[in-house]
């Protein structure tokens, strides 16, 4: 009897922006599996928390239902998450196990 493994779903990320740190997590990402980089109906935003510009993509991203924004604060070293939850980040993989999490 053979038994019919579905394929894990791919979280489907957009990176908001154009800074060196997410032209740096792009790549990241990229070879990431289960995870598809796109550039709309994403399940996760990722942005630049200290870009200046943030206030317009929560305008577009942040009154959509199920999806989850990311903000990385490179800074201190933290990603702040849309409910207002801030996680250390000291390895690129802490970032992928918070993009995965549901």
């Amino acid at each position: 009897m053979h038994s019919m493994i579905s394929p894990v779903p791919k979280t489907r990320v957009l990176v908001y922006g154009n800074s060196l740190l997410l032209e740096g997590v792009s790549t990241l990402l990229q070879a990431t599996k289960n995870i598809e980089l796109v550039k709309q109906a994403p399940d996760v935003v990722i942005y630049d928390a200290t870009n200046p510009n943030t206030p317009a993509m929560f305008e577009s991203y942040g009154q959509m239902p199920g999806v989850r924004l990311i903000g990385l604060d490179p800074q201190h070293q933290r990603a702040i998450i849309t409910q207002g939850k801030m996680h250390r980040l000291t390895v690129p993989d802490e970032l992928t196990r918070l993009i995965l999490e549901s």
